[in-house]
């Protein structure tokens, strides 16, 4: 939910707070947006490319923490089509 919330709201900024449909559609698919784990951007079927990574969960004491062991680039997140709009019906 924060990066969704964040890259809306980045390209809102670079429209100048011009929500239109149009025009918003427009940033989000010409921009390149911050995240916390990489920059994110948008291809013409509106899939999401970025960094992915593998990460190593290490205990020490009680306190978790990660470490990235593997960084793959400019992924594509694609979901397959069978995939699609397949919510459950409430």
């Amino acid at each position: 939910m924060y990066v969704g919330t964040s890259i809306f709201l980045q390209a809102i900024d670079s429209t100048k707070g011009d929500t239109t449909p149009v025009v918003l559609r427009k940033a989000l698919h010409a921009g390149k947006f911050k995240t916390p784990w990489s920059p994110v951007s948008f291809n013409n079927g509106q899939a999401g490319i970025g960094n992915e990574y593998i990460l190593k969960i290490v205990k020490e004491g009680t306190t978790y923490t990660r470490t990235d062991i593997y960084k793959y680039q400019n992924v594509l997140r694609n979901e397959p089509a069978s995939a699609r709009d397949v919510a459950p019906k409430m």
